[in-house]
């Protein structure tokens, strides 16, 4: 048993969770076929029911074990990374109370944080990747099972060593290592011209990727949209929204879902419709320490906005997005656990990916996705040239498109990493970050750069005038601790810029 000790924040995790919700989602139809009547068990205990109320130290505790458990797992067995690295470079001060924290690996394939008398535990299952266990459980409430063959007839990365862009990517590695810089990929003009890796890692180590799946999501809807399993206007109508006909959910589409306009009330801390006293602990962040069934959280919140009459940056849209193509894929026999690697990742050669799921078997690409800077770099490339890749129109090019367009509905008060003041236009696209926002405060590229982002400082830009691609990713301590995004990132991504500008 390793014994380390986080220095936490628990004063200021009171203040920001304030009221919790604790919510027992009922178990729905899983990914396998099979309905299960089988409740999550509650974060606190066995409770059956909705529980509001302050939350107690030992309900955040809870929390705050369960995501220590789970990045330290998906570290171990997903990336390969050492322990030490694992708690120096990915692991938030998120347990505080100043109790020491215990790291169990006792058992192969398990992780288990322990402080007192309290424990989370999360299990490696394979190509589902770690999986964070409800209190109480054992193993994962569905069938886990092989998703990918592994073998892909795409052709490798054209790459030749460009010294310039090699230059700049290394000015910016060697300004602070402290920001725990992992890798940093330059594409352009369709080639792979420079890439450095640090704190650790290399060129075939899957990395924390957070809300970067975000974008990978939109990628995929493209796909559904060019297979003909659904249409981008068309409502997504969840099954668990078909009971009763005038449900006004039934009027969410697929592009209210992608510009993260569905009108959900699924509370976010920073969003503008956020009352802590109504709302208690954020969904937004409770998908990742509940250890619930995802899905049947998200389907059963009510709407607080028409569809398509407010944006807001939140985690259920994403959810929304991929909870209606498994409805889709359902109905047809396709498992929507296999369907994003056959459909588009391994056909192009992304080996690397993958996407976790909650206990029930849910994917959760809203922060739960691990992959290699290089398979990152070759998503963005194929975002950048509309779906197009190796003479194949892969994804649809309109859906595509229609994600480089800003979301009108956005209210202009809104949350993004390490944004600059001011915001003065809309800055989301579909699923994707523009580059659209005041000219003082713009990111220092040009206007049509748009971005995958996610927290820690995972940064996929696409820059389609100047024919680049920049990836950045690195380890979120590094990140809080520096603040890199407002500092590293514009640096490398400027200096970069500028190398590309002179090679026109």
């Amino acid at each position: 048993m390793t014994r380390i000790r986080i220095k936490g924040r628990f004063e200021a995790s009171q203040s920001v969770y304030t009221k919790a919700r604790l919510l027992v989602a009922k178990g729905s139809a899983m990914s396998d076929g099979q309905a299960h009547s089988v409740s999550s068990p509650a974060i606190a205990g066995g409770e059956t029911s909705r529980v509001r109320g302050l939350p107690t130290d030992h309900d955040i505790a809870l929390m705050e074990l369960g995501l220590i458990a789970k990045m330290v797992c998906s570290g171990l067995y997903v990336s390969g990374r050492a322990l030490d690295d694992i708690l120096a470079q990915s692991i938030r001060p998120e347990l505080s109370n100043g109790q020491p924290v215990h790291i169990d690996l006792s058992e192969h394939g398990q992780v288990t944080s322990r402080a007192g008398d309290l424990a989370r535990t999360a299990r490696h299952v394979g190509d589902q990747g770690c999986i964070l266990l409800p209190v109480g459980a054992s193993a994962p409430l569905f069938r886990a099972r092989t998703t990918r063959a592994g073998v892909s007839e795409a052709s490798e990365m054209p790459s030749r060593s460009e010294p310039r862009f090699q230059a700049a990517i290394e000015a910016a590695f060697s300004q602070d290592p402290d920001t725990m810089t992992a890798a940093v990929i330059v594409h352009h003009r369709g080639v792979r011209v420079a890439e450095n890796y640090g704190s650790g890692a290399h060129a075939d180590m899957p990395l924390e990727s957070w809300s970067m799946g975000k974008s990978l999501v939109a990628l995929l809807l493209a796909a559904a949209v060019q297979d003909g399993l659904l249409e981008l206007d068309e409502p997504i109508l969840l099954r668990e929204w078909q009971v009763e006909p005038d449900d006004p959910r039934r009027a969410i589409t697929f592009e209210h879902a992608l510009r993260m306009s569905s009108g959900l009330d699924f509370s976010a801390s920073w969003a503008e419709d956020y009352e802590p006293d109504r709302h208690g602990y954020p969904d937004h962040g409770f998908i990742y320490s509940g250890a619930i069934d995802t899905r049947a959280l998200v389907a059963s919140r009510p709407l607080r906005h028409e569809a398509g009459t407010f944006g807001a940056y939140k985690n259920c849209d994403t959810l929304l997005i991929m909870a209606g193509i498994a409805d889709r894929l359902a109905a047809r026999g396709i498992d929507p656990l296999r369907w994003p690697y056959e459909r588009l990742l391994d056909p192009i050669g992304v080996t690397s990916l993958l996407l976790e799921t909650d206990p029930y078997g849910h994917f959760l690409p809203t922060g739960f996705v691990f992959g290699t800077a290089r398979d990152w770099a070759k998503l963005a490339q194929l975002f950048m040239d509309r779906g197009h890749f190796a003479g194949r129109q892969w994804v649809d090019a309109v859906v595509i498109a229609k994600c480089l367009e800003p979301s009108h509905s956005w209210t202009g008060k809104y949350w993004m990493a390490d944004a600059p003041a001011g915001y003065t236009d809309s800055l989301y696209g579909g699923q994707i970050w523009l580059n659209r926002h005041a000219p003082e405060d713009r990111w220092p590229a040009p206007p049509d750069t748009a971005f995958f982002l996610g927290t820690g400082g995972q940064y996929a830009f696409l820059i389609p005038s100047l024919d680049l691609v920049i990836v950045r990713m690195g380890h979120i301590r590094g990140t809080l601790d520096t603040g890199a995004g407002r500092g590293h990132v514009p640096a490398l991504l400027e200096a970069v810029c500028q190398v590309a500008e002179a090679a026109e």
